[in-house]
């Protein structure tokens, strides 16, 4: 059994997920919530809104357990992301994997094509964030999005690249996602252009 049931009863001892599990739901005041660990974030988001009777409510609670990453990564994946898009708009995919300590950008093998991306495996355990591009667009997360997306690390867009970019990030939780300033998990939201707007 890899998922855990809890009630929140006590204001002053939020739920506490047992380890070795992937993930648990605890029921609050104010709906059920996702908590999950794994080794670089420990987080307890809204899963469902509504009301409980009698119990305390619970707040989105999301913990680094490593270093933020380097803003520059940003950076990085703009510009290649640029030259990927320079003969014909495309959307390119991207990893940033944590391993021992030590942050690593990596462009997995992938199809790309103007709307969409396509790629095999999920990158394994050490992988933090995975960002695409969006080019010509902006840096909403699309039902496509909604249905890939089904691991448990940061996700993010970055938009209207040649323009004024822009990056949108999030925390997925095994198919529930919350939203994350980017700043929660790199040093910097700003991107290679002095005209980037983070979101």
């Amino acid at each position: 059994m890899f998922v855990d049931y809890l009630v929140h009863r006590n204001l002053q001892h939020p739920p506490a997920l047992p380890p070795g599990l992937a993930y648990g739901y605890a029921l609050a005041g104010n709906g059920v919530w996702k908590l999950a660990a794994n080794r670089h974030v420990t987080c307890q988001i809204p899963a469902l809104s509504g009301r409980v009777a009698g119990l305390p409510d619970l707040t989105p609670r999301i913990e680094l357990r490593i270093p933020r990453l380097p803003g520059v990564l940003l950076t990085t994946i703009l510009l290649h992301a640029r030259q990927q898009s320079w003969l014909r708009p495309t959307e390119a995919l991207y990893r940033i994997e944590v391993c021992e300590g030590r942050p690593r950008l990596i462009y997995p093998p992938q199809q790309t094509g103007q709307v969409h991306v396509a790629y095999e495996g999920t990158g394994g355990p050490n992988v933090v964030v995975e960002i695409h591009s969006h080019h010509e667009m902006g840096c909403g997360f699309s039902g496509t999005d909604n249905r890939d997306e089904k691991g448990f690390r940061f996700y993010g867009v970055i938009g209207h690249i040649y323009t004024r970019p822009q990056i949108r990030l999030r925390l997925g939780v095994y198919g529930d996602f919350y939203p994350v300033p980017v700043t929660a998990l790199f040093t910097s939201s700003v991107l290679a252009d002095t005209h980037a707007t983070p979101a």
